[in-house]
């Protein structure tokens, strides 16, 4: 879909009342990945960590939560299938494959890797009519690449406490 800045929208996190979001940024390129602000309840919401630097390795533990089909929240797992590059227009991204269930209502939720870190937003599913265990989501990378840096997004928030036997350099 294509959205503008002033569209309303509403954010409610877990055990919270929905409230009024604002827009902030809209990728360009027709990626599907957008910031918004909402004052939420820093007593009750906490920020995701991440750390644009490390990367699970293909076949690692990963969970998504999401809002499957309006059913509230959810937490599945999977595994981390693979890296992959997509192309919208001129600009190549990256997309993580996942076999963790996606389904409608997960978009803009969060992948993470066993540890709990933001490794990419839920985005797109395969056609379940031909096959299963396709799930995508949008790099953390991506994000990085095409953030403004008007932003200041930090590289990194928070701190790996696992074994680096879990996590790999990436290169973009």
């Amino acid at each position: 879909e294509d959205f503008d800045k002033s569209d309303p929208v509403t954010v409610q996190a877990i055990g919270q009342i929905p409230v009024q979001g604002q827009i902030e940024w809209i990728a360009p390129h027709g990626i599907d990945l957008a910031l918004i602000s909402a004052p939420l309840d820093k007593e009750v919401v906490s920020d995701a960590f991440w750390n644009k630097d490390k990367a699970p390795l293909i076949g690692s533990k990963v969970f998504a939560i999401g809002n499957p089909h309006a059913l509230g929240w959810t937490h599945s797992t999977g595994n981390l299938s693979q890296y992959r590059k997509q192309t919208k227009g001129a600009f190549t991204y990256q997309i993580i494959q996942t076999t963790t269930p996606l389904n409608p209502g997960n978009s803009g939720g969060g992948l993470y890797d066993e540890n709990g870190f933001l490794i990419g937003i839920n985005t797109m599913t395969g056609d379940k009519r031909v096959a299963e265990g396709l799930g995508f989501a949008i790099s953390i990378n991506t994000l990085f690449d095409l953030i403004p840096g008007t932003f200041q997004i930090p590289a990194q928030q928070g701190k790996i406490e696992s074994d680096d036997a879990n996590v790999s350099e990436t290169n973009n």
